[in-house]
């Protein structure tokens, strides 16, 4: 049900071709977490999941049938799957660091009026709040690449909501429609408000 609410909702948002000159997008799908509850680690707050990946490729699959957007193809094992317009991170290509660099990649190589749609799907959570206290709730809204939560590490490595709204508002300066659809709990701030 939310991949359909999704895709109505990038049907009503993403410009007609009057409007845009070219769609960029990124996707994210995450089912397996390098440190998730297993035997290796079976503190771990959270679970792999089933099902994020392959609601990544139905939703990539839909955008590219209904858009006739020429969309990268993902090959197993291969990271990044990429072409001049798309992006494709699936599990462990999903890390912090390349999920990051491709929101910026795409960015930087995107005009006034293109649009760049970010997907993704997979873990959400929140984190505590305590250096800006700038959240009602205490907490920041976070996504999880694959390789975050490492229990060794000094920091969560989870991606902030406001890692995310600094590059949306970076697009949008430049003049680029900036839409994200997060199938991920905790999603409400994922990118602080909206633009």
């Amino acid at each position: 049900m939310k991949a359909l609410f999704a895709f109505v909702l990038v049907l009503l948002l993403w410009p007609t071709a009057a409007e845009a000159q070219t769609r960029r997008a990124l996707f994210v799908g995450i089912d397996s977490y390098i440190y998730a509850r297993s035997d290796k680690y079976p503190d771990a707050a959270f679970k792999n999941l089933r099902g994020a990946v392959a609601d990544t490729l139905r939703f990539r699959d839909a955008v590219q049938r209904n858009y006739g957007v020429d969309l990268d193809k993902p090959v197993a094992g291969v990271c990044p799957s990429a072409n001049a317009v798309s992006i494709t991170l699936l599990d462990t290509c999903a890390t912090r660091a390349a999920i990051l660099k491709a929101l910026d990649d795409l960015i930087d190589r995107s005009a006034p009026r293109d649009t760049l749609l970010f997907y993704f799907a997979g873990h959400g959570s929140q984190y505590r709040d305590d250096t800006d206290f700038d959240q009602s709730s205490g907490y920041n809204g976070t996504i999880l690449p694959t390789d975050a939560r490492d229990p060794e590490a000094n920091a969560a490595g989870d991606i902030f909501d406001k890692e995310l709204k600094d590059r949306k508002d970076r697009a949008t300066a430049k003049g680029v429609y900036f839409v994200s659809i997060f199938d991920s709990c905790n999603s409400g701030s994922a990118t602080r408000d909206g633009a």
